[in-house]
């Protein structure tokens, strides 16, 4: 009876051992316990040795991420500014609706122009926003 919970005694320290690790590894703290509890020693084995988990892979434009929101210093102006993305990649703003439209009216802006403010998630293709319906293509070269 001694043999039977020193053998559950240590097959509840494996599982623990094997949750920190996953949990520092930001694996599944859960199915780790499992491994450790189940397989023992070997199974703590192959959590020391598990890589790290990757982060999901978001959809980058050069060094700009779209997915997320441009630095900005300071509390969120009372209105909205708007940046774009040039063919280059490289953020401007923040600027004013008017603004914009002037980039637009000299040519630095096309449809597939990323753009975005604060109250949009992630940065958006000029044309998939109805602000710029008004933006005629003929006044684009």
């Amino acid at each position: 009876m001694n043999t039977m919970l020193a053998i559950i005694l240590a097959s509840i320290v494996n599982g623990a051992l094997c949750t920190y690790i996953s949990r520092r590894k930001e694996r599944n703290p859960y199915a780790w316990f499992l491994v450790g509890f189940l397989f023992g020693l070997p199974g703590l084995i192959v959590a020391v040795l598990m890589p790290r988990k990757k982060p999901k892979e978001t959809f980058t434009l050069h060094s700009v991420n779209i997915n997320s929101k441009p630095s900005a210093i300071g509390p969120p102006p009372p209105q909205k500014y708007w940046y774009y993305l040039d063919p280059n990649h490289e953020q401007h703003g923040p600027m004013s609706f008017d603004a914009l439209r002037s980039e637009w009216n000299e040519g630095r802006l096309r449809p597939s122009t990323y753009v975005w403010n604060e109250e949009l998630e992630s940065w958006k293709h000029l044309r998939d926003l109805k602000e710029f319906t008004s933006f005629k293509p003929a006044e684009n070269p």
